[in-house]
């Protein structure tokens, strides 16, 4: 075998190895970037989750306040439709503000001019468990009976001497709770989903009005029926993605986020191919290097057998400098008188004297050079 197939055969056997030990690393590094990528979806559905939380929580708080207004307690109905009228607007999420009797009609709409007749609730089941639990509630998405479009209340009761005697309640709109969801910056290529607990599309970060009032899929309602909170792998028009999703024990609506796979392992398919492109360039510099390598070793080892010619036809070696220290050296050795071949006055048959101490070497007239 030639010298420049031994060297490409040891430069590629330490290079192939570590090329091998990279890629398993980067398999391990693919599969704890995965876990960590859907660990943050959760995260982020969380923090959603949170901030909707947050919301409806204001909203209940302010209308903790109203409710314990001295206009209602003393049943002035008109002085507290105008504080109410006020207050809505210090209140940018809010639509309309609602009051309702025990006899499920509306006393109090914001949302129409004063004096207008009114319909009955608008949500009579929600207005039931408030005036049962004399607790705040919030609803899940449905169509007001005065905007006709999709709205959710969050309501409270109007207590008076321990009875409920009014259902007052804040009308918020998809738009707002969409809104809550878009300052949460999520990224770009994330779409975060509200659904109520019908499962209900209330608010989408993207493209949210055609999705609003629909259902989510039966694959997604199936998962958000097994777990409060976790990740998993979903496909959407086709696309597959990382999803996850976060319950929020108060309201009972559930956020789901989904990220396309694509994008999340775009980094590892750019360190895929920036290893393979790192792996064949470096093959190939290993397969110039061992031919560069081995025109420097064959060269002077080439001269060597030369010398070693000259030196048996009795002829002065040439002295030249190699790139091999060791061929220089030899080299050398043998031009030593003694060393090398007898003068001719000396009466010997030119034949190379050996050193004493030194076992006889015979050299053939060349080398074999591969």
């Amino acid at each position: 075998m030639r010298i420049r197939s031994h060297l490409v055969l040891l430069f590629l056997g330490i290079l192939i190895p570590i090329l091998a030990f990279s890629g398993v690393m980067l398999v391990v590094f693919n599969r704890h970037t995965r876990v960590a990528t859907e660990q943050g979806l959760v995260e982020t559905a969380r923090a959603l989750s949170v901030a909707v939380d947050q919301q409806v929580l204001a909203s209940l708080s302010v209308l903790r306040v109203l409710a314990a207004s001295e206009h209602l307690q003393k049943g002035n109905v008109q002085e507290f439709e105008r504080v109410a009228r006020m207050s809505l607007a210090t209140q940018p999420a809010w639509q309309s503000i609602v009051l309702v009797g025990p006899d499920m009609r509306q006393v109090i709409n914001t949302g129409l001019p004063t004096g207008a007749p009114l319909p009955l609730a608008g949500n009579p089941e929600l207005a039931r468990v408030v005036f049962a639990t004399a607790s705040p509630m919030v609803s899940d998405l449905f169509v007001g009976r005065v905007l006709r479009r999709p709205v959710i209340h969050a309501a409270v009761p109007v207590v008076r001497n321990g009875i409920p005697v009014y259902m007052l309640s804040a009308v918020l709109t998809p738009t707002a709770l969409t809104e809550v969801l878009l300052q949460q910056n999520v990224r770009p290529d994330a779409v975060g989903t509200l659904l109520d607990r019908n499962k209900v599309i209330i608010a989408r970060t993207r493209d949210a009005e055609p999705f609003i009032g629909q259902r989510a899929t039966p694959d997604l309602m199936t998962k958000a029926q097994q777990t409060d909170e976790g990740a998993f792998r979903a496909s959407s028009e086709g696309q597959a993605l990382y999803a996850a999703i976060s319950r929020s024990p108060r309201t009972g609506w559930t956020i789901v986020l989904g990220v396309p796979q694509a994008a999340a392992d775009a980094p590892l398919r750019s360190s895929l191919w920036l290893l393979l492109a790192m792996g064949a360039g470096s093959m190939l510099l290993a397969i110039l290097a061992a031919m560069w390598g081995a025109q420097r070793i064959v060269g002077p080892i080439r001269s060597l057998a030369h010398s070693a010619g000259e030196l048996l036809r009795g002829e002065t070696p040439e002295t030249r400098l190699s790139a091999l220290h060791e061929v220089d050296r030899d080299r050398r050795r043998r031009a030593i008188p003694g060393r090398g071949a007898q003068s001719p006055s000396s009466g010997g048959d030119g034949a190379a004297a050996p050193v004493r101490g030194e076992p006889r070497r015979d050299y053939p007239a060349a080398l074999p050079v591969s």
